[in-house]
């Protein structure tokens, strides 16, 4: 399910912002928590299950939406297991969290693409601080979260040292 598209990050890896903008777009939260408790209607029907990706890029790129978005969920019992990618900076917020447990999200995907700020300020990813992945991630797990992370291994800059560089063992080269 898509309940938004666009991202203004501009990463440099990303094709998200040539194909949708930069701009982002939204549908309504009634629009959404609708469809939502439709496909919840039709699983009680049939005797299914239900559960929903929501394929927006970053489907908390706009918290203060996407609170609003899972308090309605909450609100109209369109509670149900859900799986959504979202940018680890915007994690930090302890309320978005725990919106996200109470509304049902079960996974988040999480692109960590380096370990290395350097390498993530080159790609305009310097927004995410690798220094605060552990404690983030600790956070999800408390809320019975689940993180999915995708790494880009070979990033220009990450050579043997860069986990030397970040507090870890180095890595080998072979």
């Amino acid at each position: 399910m898509e309940s938004g598209r666009g991202c203004p990050y501009g990463c440099d890896f990303c094709t998200v912002t040539g194909f949708f903008g930069d701009s982002i777009r939204f549908r309504t939260n009634e629009s959404v928590v609708d469809e939502i408790l439709r496909l919840k209607d039709r699983a009680k029907r049939e005797n299914g299950k239900i559960g929903v990706f929501f394929i927006d890029d970053n489907f908390a790129i706009n918290v203060k939406r996407a609170k609003s978005l899972l308090r309605e969920m909450i609100a109209r019992d369109a509670k149900i297991p859900w799986v959504a990618q979202i940018s680890i900076n915007l994690l930090r917020d302890e309320e978005l969290l725990d919106l996200i447990a109470e509304s049902g999200g079960r996974w988040i995907f999480i692109g960590l693409e380096s370990i290395d700020k350097a390498n993530l300020d080159a790609v305009h990813k310097g927004f995410n601080k690798p220094a605060e992945y552990a404690g983030i991630l600790q956070k999800l797990a408390d809320r019975g979260l689940y993180a999915i992370t995708s790494f880009i291994f070979g990033m220009d800059g990450d050579t043997p040292g860069v986990s030397a560089r970040n507090g870890g063992r180095p890595v080998s080269a072979s």
